[in-house]
């Protein structure tokens, strides 16, 4: 998931912490994100809402690339391989970013009725055919190549600086001592640490450049990676940032595109461009994300134009990102003619590195079956990661504890964190940092 972040302090406690994604349209500002006016949030929701109404209630299909794409999620577990077929007349719960985020430069709580909390024990028990044994690799590549000063990327693979194949296995998570368990970041690295994670992706405009430092530093002493996502691009440009960060880039991934906020593949071609040219200009090597259109969910615009977006960067070091948040619902599956882990089989052909974002309620209460996408990701090596560990806000049940600490992990925590065959404990191998 990709996620976004939006200004929070220690008082804060609104459904706005569980902010998923990122409104890119601000960040060409070298000036911190304003805070949205709720009206307008409420607004934009609204708007969205009725023309899909409309839509539906004319039983007419929304082609891809219309003004306003309908939801593609929503509904009950079916742990299986193929595709969903969709009920026609199912009711298709809102996006994500109208459910339970909000863009990544916002302090707003989401409209009122655009989300239903769902239990939280829900859809947790793996399928009756899951592998306890897991799933071997196909292509993950094993012989190293040459050592580097960061990360990079070489064809689908991505390289840590000793030039060994490194497959992320990690969760997301919101910087700050509100979400610790004990009040302290170190507290929160520990635990986060705690998971067997080999990544971990950090959401941290809140965070201070000696905050960072020390995040950064602990984080590297256990050979984990982390993924830098402060939801503006121009936090990593500060004067106190920078060197921060450049000093830890052997051990970083900066997301440079987060979440789009719309369904527009041309505009997202262009804007991700931009995104990596701003990240190269300020002097930073290390590997970038670009998340694709729709909120991450378009797998087809990836697929399509990710090559193009790889071979803008002059290092030709970008992930391009897939959030799936493919509801059982299977409206995506629909739309695209794929099931999750047939997504997944299919992202392990392209030319380029791909990485997925899971969880367990994809849009609304559409609950996703990420036990699937992990059995494919291992299967084909490649990365992923779970939104998220802990928000006490949380509006969803994606948390994978229920307090903070993995001594009490929710039923969805114990099993992609444990005992799945493909689980973090089973598969994540930690980086090598030269």
């Amino acid at each position: 998931m990709l996620v976004g972040l939006f200004a929070c302090t220690s008082g804060c406690a609104v459904d706005a912490a569980d902010s998923d994604f990122a409104d890119e349209s601000a960040e060409n500002s070298d000036e911190s994100d304003p805070a949205i006016d709720s009206s307008e949030e409420a607004l934009t929701f609204a708007q969205f809402l009725s023309a899909w109404r409309a839509r539906r209630d004319a039983s007419v299909a929304t082609p891809a690339d219309a003004g306003v794409s309908p939801p593609k999620d929503a509904a009950a577990p079916a742990q299986q391989d193929a595709a969903v077929t969709p009920v026609k007349d199912a009711a298709v719960a809102p996006p994500k970013d109208a459910a339970t985020s909000t863009p990544q430069d916002a302090s707003v709580a989401p409209p009122k009725d655009a989300a239903v909390t769902p239990p939280r024990d829900a859809a947790v028990t793996p399928p009756k055919d899951a592998s306890t044994t897991p799933t071997t690799p196909v292509d993950a590549g094993t012989t190293p190549t040459a050592s580097s000063k960061t990360l990079r990327i070489e064809g689908r693979r991505i390289l840590d600086t000793c030039g060994q194949p490194f497959v992320a296995r990690g969760v997301e998570q919101i910087t700050g001592t509100q979400f610790s368990h004990n009040g302290t970041l170190l507290g929160l690295v520990d635990e986060l640490v705690k998971t067997g994670s080999n990544a971990v992706r950090l959401l941290t405009q809140n965070a201070t450049a000696s905050e960072i430092d020390s995040i950064l530093g602990a984080f590297g002493a256990q050979k984990v990676v982390v993924y830098i996502s402060p939801g503006d691009r121009a936090w990593f440009k500060r004067s106190d940032i920078k060197p921060v960060l450049l000093k830890h880039e052997k051990t970083i991934i900066i997301d440079a595109f987060q979440e789009p906020t719309y369904d527009d593949v041309p505009r997202w071609v262009s804007e991700a461009k931009v995104a990596i040219a701003d990240m190269r200009n300020a002097g930073y090597s290390a590997p970038l994300t670009v998340l694709s259109n729709q909120y991450g969910r378009d797998l087809q615009a990836a697929f399509d134009r990710g090559q193009e977006i790889v071979n803008s960067d002059p290092l030709k070091n970008t992930i391009i990102g897939w959030q799936a948040y493919w509801g059982n619902s299977g409206w995506y599956q629909s739309d695209h003619g794929l099931s999750l882990s047939q997504g997944v089989d299919k992202c392990a052909t392209m030319p380029f590195a791909m990485q997925v974002g899971i969880d367990l309620y994809a849009d609304g209460g559409d609950l996703m079956d990420y036990i699937s996408v992990m059995a494919a990701s291992q299967r084909n090596g490649i990365g992923w990661l779970w939104w998220n560990f802990w928000n006490p806000w949380d509006g969803l049940g994606n948390n994978a504890t229920t307090d903070g600490t993995t001594a009490h992990l929710t039923p969805a925590g114990q099993i992609f964190m444990k005992s799945d065959a493909n689980s973090i404990e089973r598969t994540s191998k930690k980086a090598c940092f030269r």
